[in-house]
This record gives structure tokens, C-alpha cells and sequence, in this order.
């Protein structure tokens, strides 16, 4: 490994200063590597230098956005398909991949008995959203039920409405499973309403979409929350028995 000399020193330490990491890496690369890079361009070696810091910003960006996702599962589309839940289709998975869904706006409602996989689907769907740069978050319909009932400030209220509206993707597991208070109700029509065909919902439930308005309360506001959801929407069914009985009989 070549020597570095004092002046590329500093000039990393510059870079890094400035929080361009990755073409830090590539040039550092470059310096301790001399005889490898020697009959490149400079614009072919600064070319590296730009495509490495490229792919840290991804990267990190990737990272950052798995991390506020708060995803249960750390599954991948890949990992799904390699044994999928009786219900879902390749050609499904294929349509969920390429996020077409999203940049076109269509709600995800995958429906199933307990155990058949709809947490597992729903949070592989949210990593490939995340791998795709694109801000998600997920959440137990009961915890997001609490915590807007839990904000008694206005403010703190609208700002956890305007982070989950604006997010690319959000994700509703367990949708059902705990009735929603009047208050919650409210908050929670505000951000179905705002991502209404502009970003798209992905809900995991063992509901049938029938019983979504009584689950709700049955009132206007549940019928207009339901049309929102359904309205457009791919349904996804999945099928079989629960994996944790048979994880249970191994």
C-alpha cells in the first residue's frame, strides 16, 4: 500500500468535514492504490469518487428510513416469495415489487385468518417502499388509535397527522382489533383523508372489507373512512393455517 502524502491527508479530512463520506472512501481507495488506478482519467477516477458518495447517501438514507419505519419484521418481497402464504399470487408480488401502487396511488388491503402472514407481508412491503427511498411507517391500528387519543395538545396532535399524511407509505397492521374512540376517530379520518390519492395505505386485517363501517362506528365519518380505504384498492386474501401452529408442531 502506497504511502499517503501529508497534502491527500488533509484533503480527505476536508471531505469528510463536509460530509461527503463515500467519495472520501473511493479517494482514499485511490491513493493507497496508485498502480491500479494509474492509467485512468481523472474525469473516470472522479467518476468513482461520484458514484460512491451516491450510493453512502442512498445507503444511509435507506438506513435512516428503516429505522423511523419501526417495521416489525425484517422481511424482504424476496423473502416472501421463497414461500409465499396460500392466497398470494406471483403475479401479486410482482405488481407489490414494483411499486407501481405507490407511485400511482392504490391502497393495499390484505385480509386472512390469525397467523397466515399479513404482518410478514405487510412489513417486506414497507422494506421494499424503504429500499426504494420512500419515507414509511408502521403501525398496530391500536397504537396509533392510543396515541392520537393520548394528545391532548392541538399542536402536538396535527403534527403527528401531517408526518403520517405525508408519508410516502403508511402501514396499518391489526386493523380491527381495537374500536376507536370518537376523539381517535377524528384524527384518524384526517390522515386517511389526506393521503387519499395522493400517498397509499396498506392495511393488514382479518375484517372483511363488509365490516370495515361497523368496526368504525357506523357513523358517516366510518362510511366515508371505509370508501377512502377501499376506493382504489388492491386486495390481497391470504389463506391457510396459522404458521405459528405450525411452527408449533415441529
Amino acid at each position: 500500500m502506497a504511502q499517503m502524502m501529508q497534502q491527500q491527508r488533509d484533503l480527505l479530512i476536508k471531505l469528510r468535514e463536509l460530509h461527503l463520506n463515500g467519495f472520501a472512501e473511493m479517494l482514499e481507495t485511490q491513493f493507497n492504490n496508485p498502480d491500479i488506478y494509474a492509467e485512468s482519467t481523472f474525469e473516470e477516477r472522479l467518476n468513482l469518487c461520484l458514484d460512491e458518495q451516491e450510493a453512502y447517501v442512498k445507503n444511509r438514507r435507506y438506513a435512516n428510513l428503516i429505522k423511523k419505519a419501526k417495521l416489525k419484521d425484517k422481511l424482504s418481497l424476496n423473502d416472501i416469495m421463497k414461500a409465499p402464504s396460500p392466497g398470494l399470487s406471483k403475479e401479486q408480488l410482482k405488481v407489490l415489487a414494483s411499486n407501481t401502487w405507490i407511485t400511482n396511488p392504490q391502497n393495499i388491503i390484505i385480509q386472512g385468518a390469525c397467523g397466515v402472514g399479513k404482518t410478514a407481508l405487510c412489513c417486506a412491503i414497507g422494506f421494499n417502499a424503504c429500499k426504494a427511498q420512500m419515507s414509511t411507517y408502521y403501525y398496530r391500528t391500536s397504537d396509533l388509535l392510543e396515541e392520537l387519543e393520548s394528545l391532548t395538545a392541538y399542536t402536538a396532535k396535527m403534527k403527528l397527522i401531517k408526518k403520517l399524511s405525508d408519508a410516502k407509505v403508511l402501514i396499518l397492521d391489526d386493523f380491527g382489533t381495537t374500536r376507536p374512540s370518537v376523539n381517535s376517530l377524528t384524527g384518524f379520518f384526517s390522515i386517511i383523508d389526506n393521503r387519499t390519492k395522493t400517498n397509499p395505505t396498506v392495511i393488514a386485517t382479518m375484517l372483511k372489507s363488509t365490516a370495515f363501517i361497523d368496526y368504525l362506528g357506523g357513523e358517516q365519518m366510518a362510511e366515508s373512512i371505509t370508501d377512502r380505504l377501499l376506493n382504489p384498492s388492491i386486495r390481497i386474501t391470504l389463506q391457510g393455517e396459522s404458521r405459528r401452529k405450525r411452527c408449533n408442531l415441529i
